[in-house]
């Protein structure tokens, strides 16, 4: 049935017009996008900067404070001390810190860490600086190619070489160690030329190891028939000639100290090998002794006098 309406003369119904609107683009939206975009790019810049992260374990904090403590190499801010705890022990105090993006190379199992303070001892002053600026903890790189590492357990003494320092080390043996410690100076013609980095007893306790340092370019003096003599006290002989009393310095009177040479009438041996074993005479006048490598012993019986015989 059709809708009456429909057919009245003259009447026309209105129609429908659909029209698909533009989506327009809002200034609004330009700050949740904007704040999204920085948030982003700090987070990435974050993570990107972000450096390693270490333990370092000592006797006690002296010095240190979390937050403000810093890791300098070379006098250069490359990290700072985080938080401070105790060992699960609580014998060693363990520093949390972090480094600066890029020292991940350096943190090897050769690397050291020691506490730099005013420290005053015998052979010299040192670490004055930090009565005004405060303690600070120093870094040796060490030699290049250990394996990565990021606990370490620093030293209570500052070591006395560097990796970047130049030069080479030798071993001396000696049947005691004397007023020699370590720092103590090694002369060559009385100019310094190196010291005494550290000592240890030999194997058995029979004898002594004494490793000395000498700088660059005078470890080159250095040759196989070198000899080293104590230079510490007064070398103080009499003979004929009157009394001669022999002293490579002052330092060496009160502290002690090494001397070397090469005698000049030995053949001139090739240059030592960094590590080289030589032996401590005790003073300059028994450098120049015979010394046997090979020794036989006898038992010989005198019907007649043995005076003259030592």
């Amino acid at each position: 049935m059709e809708n009456e309406a429909s057919k009245a003369p003259g009447l026309d119904l209105p129609e429908a017009i659909v029209e698909q609107r533009k989506i327009r683009f809002s200034l609004v939206w330009l700050v949740p996008l904007v704040a999204l975009l920085i948030g982003g790019w700090l987070v990435y810049k974050a993570v990107s900067e972000k450096g390693p992260t270490i333990t370092i374990s000592f006797k006690t904090a002296e010095g240190l404070e979390a937050g403000k403590t810093k890791i300098k190499y070379k006098e250069l801010e490359i990290g700072r001390v985080e938080k401070l705890t105790l060992s699960p022990d609580i014998s060693r105090v363990v520093v949390h810190a972090k480094l600066v993006k890029g020292t991940e190379k350096f943190l090897t199992e050769n690397t050291r860490f020691w506490v730099v303070r005013a420290r005053l001892s015998a052979h010299e002053v040192s670490g004055l600086g930090t009565l005004f600026s405060g303690a600070y903890i120093g870094i040796d790189p060490g030699a290049p190619g250990g394996k990565p590492k990021r606990d370490f357990t620093g030293l209570e003494i500052p070591p006395v070489i560097t990796a970047d320092l130049p030069g080479a080390q030798f071993a001396l043996r000696a049947s005691s160690l004397g007023s020699l410690d370590i720092g103590s100076p090694v002369y060559y013609r009385q100019i310094k030329v190196g010291q005494v980095v550290g000592y240890e007893l030999e194997e058995g306790g029979s004898a002594v190891i004494i490793k000395i340092f000498i700088n660059a370019p005078h470890h080159r003096l250095v040759k196989k028939n070198t000899r080293f003599w104590n230079a510490s006290g007064l070398d103080v002989s009499l003979d004929v000639n009157g009394i001669r009393i022999n002293t490579e310095s002052l330092v060496t009177l009160l502290l002690g100290g090494i001397a070397f040479d090469t005698p000049t009438n030995l053949e001139p041996g090739g240059p030592a090998n960094p590590g080289d074993l030589f032996v401590l005479y005790d003073s300059h006048e028994k450098m120049f002794e015979k010394t046997y490598t090979q020794k036989l012993h006898w038992l010989l019986f005198f019907d007649g006098s043995i005076r003259g015989l030592s």
